[in-house]
């Protein structure tokens, strides 16, 4: 046999032995339940069999993916070694809890050989009535009832004063809130809310946690803690007040206790120096307009 012819045989030999590796593999996958919900366990077997003439040393991965990929876990590898006609069972399980979303779940099979993947399955599942979680979790303290005049707290300090102060929730699913304010004897009061108002009065100054509880039904409960320092100062709360941040400077509103409406002072001066930039250019301009005139028609 010349070299050319044998060389070609030997090619074509594992050009067909790829492809039966490829493609004579047979799986089957399947699990006792399509639908599970909080405490069950969802139970996914995989078999998988060699209907060849070979020894097939393959790795096969599994895993899970959660609805919308909010939660994905790693992917299992496991190294199988199968006889000719020989199988092997692969189960892959997970317990459903609360927390965890509803919809959706797919059960991923990945088999290689070597350095190819040989082969992908996937399997769905549902669970249903797991719980939502919150999507927002935001919250502001106001001097009004109705949270016209928010507090600047992005840095945990708020001015002490007699009146009470109104802590909101923004933007919540309707939930039902209550909470608790420990003030700095350790003393602890019911914190109660209205819709999604409560009022609280500071007593004294120094360090507060307020502990606020969100619950909704089929609902995750959620608890927000915040931790504010009130102190004593010069700050009057009655200029806050008077800010309506209506995007209008009025009477009793300045750049001081109001600058969502009343442009600072170092605002209006250079504002001021433009506009004087641009008077004094345009009387420049004039000048020579009537200079030029003047030659023009001088007799």
């Amino acid at each position: 046999m010349k070299r050319g012819t044998f060389l070609f045989f030997v090619v074509v030999e594992i050009l067909l032995t790829a492809g039966i590796a490829s493609s004579n593999l047979e799986t089957y996958i399947s699990s006792p339940d399509l639908d599970y919900e909080p405490g069950e366990t969802i139970e996914i077997k995989a078999f998988i069999e060699n209907p060849t003439s070979q020894t097939r040393d393959l790795t096969i991965e599994t895993d899970i993916e959660f609805p919308n990929r909010e939660h994905s876990g790693k992917p299992i590898p496991e190294p199988v070694t199968l006889e000719p006609g020989r199988y092997r069972i692969i189960t892959h399980s997970l317990r459903v809890e609360p927390t965890y979303p509803s919809g959706e779940y797919i059960f991923r099979l990945k088999i290689v050989e070597g350095e190819n993947i040989i082969k992908t399955e996937s399997y769905s599942v549902e669970v249903k009535n797991t719980l939502s979680t919150f999507k927002q979790t935001s919250f502001q303290f106001c001097l009004t009832a109705d949270c016209s005049a928010p507090l600047p707290a992005s840095v945990g300090r708020l001015p002490l004063t007699a009146e009470p102060i109104t802590l909101q929730a923004i933007g919540w699913e309707s939930p039902v809130l209550s909470g608790t304010v420990t003030a700095p004897d350790q003393q602890t009061t019911p914190l109660v809310f209205s819709g999604q108002n409560a009022e609280i009065i500071f007593s004294e100054d120094g360090p507060y946690r307020i502990e606020i509880t969100a619950s909704k039904e089929k609902y995750q409960e959620y608890i927000k803690v915040i931790d504010l320092e009130i102190y004593r100062g010069d700050v009057k709360i009655e200029y806050l007040r008077a800010c309506s941040a209506d995007g209008i400077c009025k009477d009793g509103e300045n750049p001081g206790n109001c600058p969502q409406d009343c442009v600072p002072a170092e605002g209006l001066e250079s504002e001021f120096i433009e506009t004087a930039k641009q008077w004094l250019f345009g009387q420049t301009i004039l000048q020579r307009m009537i200079s030029l005139l003047a030659s023009i028609w001088k007799p």
